[in-house]
């Protein structure tokens, strides 16, 4: 089992961008994304050191073996399919972390006494981020899911990731307690 911060220092040289299904490395995310992106395998994501927030949190599941913890996808539930981010939980002496990379801004390990608190701060800022003030927190899903196939398309994964356990982010006030084991 490695440590944290060895963790932490593999992901940190891993750039944002994905290899398309020519294995070429693609920078900028544009209309061609859904026919060309395929989840990488961590393998590829590492050897090759670029990836999205998908392929980074696979990395991340594959080096956060033996610990506690899960991963989340969140989605505006709007008339189509974004923005979205994935990102990794883990627990730890009744704290719950969240293990970021992909996201630069907010790049580190932020500290939560509860998974309601955190779940709700990655929603505030996903929605400060995209400056989608139209958006509210009736407007969010986030899915707990588990690893899914690898090289599928990008419909496909965000399938998959809506086929796990729906929690949804209405108001903080008015959430329900998900302080579930992780």
């Amino acid at each position: 089992m490695k440590k944290i911060n060895e963790i932490q220092n593999i992901m940190q040289d891993i750039e944002y961008g994905y290899l398309n299904n020519k294995k070429q490395i693609i920078i900028e995310i544009d209309d061609n994304f859904d026919e060309e992106y395929r989840l990488q395998t961590p393998e590829d994501t590492f050897k090759y050191q670029i990836g999205v927030c998908w392929d980074q949190v696979e990395l991340e599941r594959k080096l956060f073996k033996g610990y506690d913890f899960k991963t989340y996808f969140i989605l505006f539930n709007n008339d189509f399919w974004g923005p979205t981010h994935t990102f990794l939980v883990y627990k730890k002496n009744n704290y719950y972390y969240w293990f970021e990379n992909s996201w630069f801004d907010y790049r580190g390990i932020h500290k939560y006494n509860n998974l309601n608190e955190l779940l709700f701060d990655i929603a505030s800022k996903h929605i400060k981020h995209h400056q989608l003030n139209n958006i509210n927190f009736k407007n969010i899903n986030i899915y707990k899911y588990l690893k899914p196939k690898y090289n599928i398309k990008a419909s496909e994964y965000i399938d998959y990731c809506q086929k796990g356990k729906l929690i949804k982010i209405k108001d903080i006030r008015n959430m329900e307690d998900i302080n579930e084991k992780i």
